[in-house]
């Protein structure tokens, strides 16, 4: 979606007042985060936050475990996050935004097929929220969520979608929630750890990077934490220095592209794969000289001839 809906009461509400800065700042990017889909649950790792609010690592966690363990006027939580599998949802955002017809309901089953399929207090969430939406073409989506929770489907669920859960979540709920939490910063040593695991790796790679582009990037920046992000899933030193290669040389002269030369562009977990892979199809070589930009006759150059493109494959008349 292009566009969220947010509550102007946002601004005069005394729990949203009540947090640090940092913290509403988050809020508001979880509202609207690019991450964000029609079914209001979505994959948010730290990093992908920290990235998008230029941000180190430790202020989104921080921010992060504030909003998370601040309650509403009705008990619940501002924002529920599972740290195993990174979804996040903001509560009652889907009920402002709804599901407005069929077609709408069809492609929240399509996001929900993308997630995680595990039971999450997420999914317990949306499942509510569907319920009191009370919508007869929900039930399809309802009956995949409650699929998630891991509990019997029993029977249909029909018309009358509005009712609430026959008990109430209360306590159970509660001591979920504060879990998730607790775990939020669990694994700090084992994060700590690999980056420990990898820091000769890293180094190496943005030296590569600062050395190819002329930059001058820091090892201890957020930026390098997509290095070991890539490194994690086991992409080799090579693999990362191929794709600084090949976008070097297909970016570096051009005064757009050439400022996405960074390991957030480079190494960014979408786009990795498919950078990668033009090593194999592309007709570029990695070696080749980067050909130079004549601003006067609008045509590359190299070695005294002139090229219509920045590879080099068509020759201009000069």
């Amino acid at each position: 979606m292009s566009y969220r809906k947010v509550d102007s009461r946002l601004w005069t509400s005394t729990t949203f007042r009540s947090m640090s800065e940092d913290a509403r700042t988050l809020y508001q990017y979880l509202l609207t985060s690019p991450h964000n889909n029609l079914l209001c649950c979505y994959i948010l790792h730290p990093l992908y936050a920290a990235a998008d609010l230029q941000w180190e690592i430790k202020r989104v966690e921080k921010a992060l475990l504030e909003v998370t363990t601040t309650r509403r006027s009705d008990g619940t939580f501002m924002v529920y996050y599972d740290k195993k599998t990174n979804l996040v949802m903001v509560y009652g955002q889907l009920l402002k935004e709804g599901i407005v017809n069929p077609n709408c309901a069809t492609a929240c089953e399509k996001v929900l097929n993308d997630l995680p399929n595990t039971n999450s207090i997420i999914y317990r969430q949306t499942y509510e929220a569907c319920q009191k939406l009370n919508l007869i073409f929900l039930d399809p989506l309802l009956v995949k969520l409650k699929e998630r929770l891991g509990k019997p489907l029993g029977k249909p669920l029909g018309k009358p979608l509005g009712k609430p859960l026959s008990k109430p979540l209360g306590k159970l709920q509660e001591q979920e929630q504060i879990q998730l939490q607790e775990n939020t910063l669990s694994d700090k040593s084992d994060r700590i750890a690999s980056q420990k695991l990898f820091l000769n790796e890293k180094s190496e790679i943005i030296d590569y990077l600062n050395l190819k582009t002329g930059s001058s990037f820091r090892k201890t920046s957020t930026q390098s934490q997509f290095i070991i992000a890539r490194l994690k899933e086991g992409f080799s030193v090579e693999d990362l220095k191929v794709v600084i290669d090949i976008k070097t040389l297909e970016w570096q002269n051009d005064k757009h592209w050439s400022k996405f030369l960074r390991p957030s562009t480079l190494f960014n977990a979408e786009k990795f794969e498919a950078y990668l892979q033009e090593v194999k199809r592309g007709p570029m070589q990695i070696e080749q000289k980067p050909l130079h930009w004549d601003p006067d006759l609008r045509l590359y150059w190299k070695d005294g001839i002139y090229y219509k493109d920045k590879f080099g494959k068509e020759k201009a008349d000069v």
